[in-house]
């Protein structure tokens, strides 16, 4: 038998584009798979209309859980105090992962608080990079907010945070959220893709709108 395995919601995504138009490549799926897997059911959505929905099964992924090995890294990183709040985003820089809109959020937090402090690992080109540099340096959150590169030590940043953010415009199932919950910690993240179907509102987090 063929399988699909289908974890990325294509219609409208900034980066990956299909060499077939979409209906086509779905309509395509359709007629040589014995079964479509999806990751999520938004992106089981996404099928519908062209994918014969007794041939799509939605598996949800998993993720490992890595113990952290030195969850106190982080605050001593950014030179934190305990009494000082600590939220982390890991993700990719690039424009659609919505850091734009987490900086602009950033600042009204913080001027709320000044004790709160985000700390952003990954990387991404350059030129999404240096504009992320730049807005946090217009917005005078150079000492609020800390890019962190990219890092292996993943576990050890999320198990050093207070809270984790995802403020992405696309999603199909980001799994850097189920790594948070796994570390037993809130998550607050924009309502795209099959992010609402891993967080419990209000229990293990909050689901906000897009660039909201």
């Amino acid at each position: 038998p063929h399988v699909w395995h289908v974890h990325e919601i294509l219609n409208g995504h900034p980066s990956l584009q299909s060499i077939l138009p979409l209906p086509l490549l779905y309509e395509s799926v359709n007629f040589l798979t014995d079964r479509a897997v999806t990751v999520s059911q938004a992106v089981s959505d996404e099928l519908a209309g062209f994918v014969d929905p007794a041939k799509v099964r939605l598996i949800y992924n998993g993720v490992a859980c890595p113990p952290p090995t030195a969850p106190e890294k982080l605050r001593a990183e950014l030179g934190a105090s305990p009494e000082q709040h600590i939220a982390v985003c890991v993700t990719s820089l690039q424009k659609y992962k919505g850091l734009d809109n987490l900086m602009a959020a950033a600042a009204k937090a913080c001027a709320r608080d000044e004790g709160l402090l985000f700390a952003i690992a990954g990387a991404g080109p350059l030129d999404a990079t240096s504009a992320l540099q730049q807005q946090i340096k217009e917005l005078q959150l150079q000492d609020k907010v800390f890019l962190l590169g990219f890092r292996n030590d993943v576990a050890d940043l999320l198990a050093g945070a207070d809270l984790f953010v995802l403020p992405s415009t696309k999603e199909a199932f980001p799994l850097v959220v189920l790594e948070a919950m796994s570390h037993g910690r809130p998550v607050v993240a924009t309502d795209c893709g099959g992010t609402r179907e891993m967080i419990l509102e209000g229990e293990t987090g909050f689901v906000v709108p897009v660039e909201d």
